[in-house]
């Protein structure tokens, strides 16, 4: 089964999904029981492309297969679902992840984000009641409150956001790199955009000592500062794009916020 699993992940990384499903349907042809990774690498974890379509029809085999999911794969299908708009589908797994007994801040934050971007006023009090639900069960997360802030920053509300930030920050949790990519791209997308506080709130954070300026934050910076900008502060403060300790999938929220660069020569600057 690994070895049909992996040539599955193969494909699904080149968008060949027509030909993960045909060496899911070989393997099963065969006779061989398909397991928990088989059902989550045609069906995403959210950080590349799938159908609709798809999505449902796996994860209804998924589903009927028996299985019983970890908190891993229940957190891949919730956010399969999220990617593609299905916010009903993505809280009524996350909601079978609850009654199992496993939900993660991750799936938690996954959820919220997208209801939160679904409709804002709903949205947001159905997860804030998820969130109050969980309180001695999940401890939020910064990726929490920066789902929370999800629809502030796409309409450049950055008071709120750092309104967010600050609760988080009173309820005991350090900003870190969601939390200050959720800033850079409220400020990027302000009207007018708030370039000198995106620069001092960087900065600030980057003295701190305590982060690193991942490709998500610097990216986002550089779409509330410029390229130019950008490129002159990672000079100054001698700064590279690093990855995160835990190499798990980013929100892609600097992708879904940021604002387009048309210009070239800027997109040549951050290159």
């Amino acid at each position: 089964v690994e070895s049909y699993n992996h040539a599955m992940r193969g494909l699904t990384l080149i968008g060949d999904i027509d030909g993960a499903e045909w060496i899911m349907k070989r393997m099963v042809d065969k006779g061989l029981e398909p397991n928990l990774e088989s059902f989550t690498v045609l069906i995403g974890d959210g950080t590349s492309t799938r159908d609709r379509s798809l999505v449902d029809h796996w994860s209804q085999k998924l589903a009927d297969s028996g299985l019983k999911l970890d908190a891993r794969s229940f957190t891949a299908v919730i956010s399969a679902f999220a990617s593609v708009d299905d916010v009903q589908s993505a809280e009524e797994w996350f909601s079978r992840m609850v009654d199992n007994g496993i939900p993660t801040a991750d799936a938690l934050a996954t959820v919220v984000e997208a209801l939160v971007l679904s409709s804002q006023n709903e949205g947001l009090e159905t997860a804030e009641e998820w969130i109050n639900q969980l309180n001695d069960v999940v401890e939020p997360s910064q990726s929490v409150y920066a789902a929370l802030a999800a629809a502030d920053v796409e309409a450049g509300d950055f008071e709120q956001v750092e309104a967010r930030m600050q609760q988080m920050e009173a309820n005991g949790l350090e900003i870190n790199e969601v939390s200050l990519t959720t800033l850079l791209l409220a400020y990027a997308n302000a009207k007018p955009q708030q370039s000198q506080l995106a620069e001092q709130m960087f900065k600030q954070q980057m003295f701190r000592g305590k982060m690193m300026a991942t490709r998500p934050v610097l990216e986002a910076l550089r779409a509330a500062v410029g390229g130019a900008r950008c490129l002159s502060l990672r000079r100054e403060l001698k700064l590279t794009d690093q990855t995160e300790p835990s190499a798990k999938k980013s929100r892609k929220q600097w992708k879904q916020f940021a604002p387009r660069v048309d210009n070239p020569k800027e997109k040549m600057l951050w290159e």
